[in-house]
């Protein structure tokens, strides 16, 4: 089975993954659909909250191993925030072996990045626990203020900047 995107409009990923579920569902369908977040602190009004927000803002990841089935399906729903399957000039573009793991090692079972447990001892970085545990040379900042790190993650043969949340 193989890892391919789908662009949807930015901030109805959740609401298009659970009518995605339902659609395949109803027609007997072998997929996986995953929408991978983040949790980060924010502040409102004074007071910090941990929110959820997507990993890559308008996609939606799926593993099949019948991507013309699902593209099919996908085409003949009437979901308007459903824009496309990412494809190439040829073909639909699969998601790098690599990228995806790196991406699944991170999140947890319900898809979220948690935060991790960060030291820092003489301008060096030492991560305790959570998902960067064994995930060195990619941290470009961490700024104690926000409690958030920009790594940086190689995602469908580009270079992503993320900020997740850290403590």
């Amino acid at each position: 089975m193989e890892w391919y995107a789908l662009f949807v409009k930015t901030g109805k990923e959740d609401y298009i993954c659970n009518d995605l579920k339902k659609i395949f569902d109803y027609n007997n369908v072998k997929i996986r659909l995953l929408v991978p977040k983040r949790k980060l602190m924010e502040y409102h009004s004074g007071v910090k909250e941990y929110v959820e927000k997507p990993l890559f803002p308008g996609y939606i990841l799926f593993e099949t191993c019948s991507v013309e089935q699902i593209y099919y399906i996908i085409k003949n729903t009437q979901n308007r925030y459903i824009y496309s399957v990412l494809r190439t000039q040829a073909y639909f573009q699969k998601v790098n072996p690599k990228e995806i793991e790196t991406i699944l090692a991170l999140i947890n079972s319900c898809g979220v990045i948690e935060k991790s447990l960060v030291f820092v001892e003489n301008d060096r970085i030492r991560i305790k626990e959570g998902p960067l545990t064994n995930y060195t040379g990619v941290i470009e900042k961490i700024c104690p203020r926000k409690k958030r790190a920009k790594i940086r993650l190689k995602f469908l043969d580009r270079i992503c900047h993320l900020d997740i949340c850290v403590e």
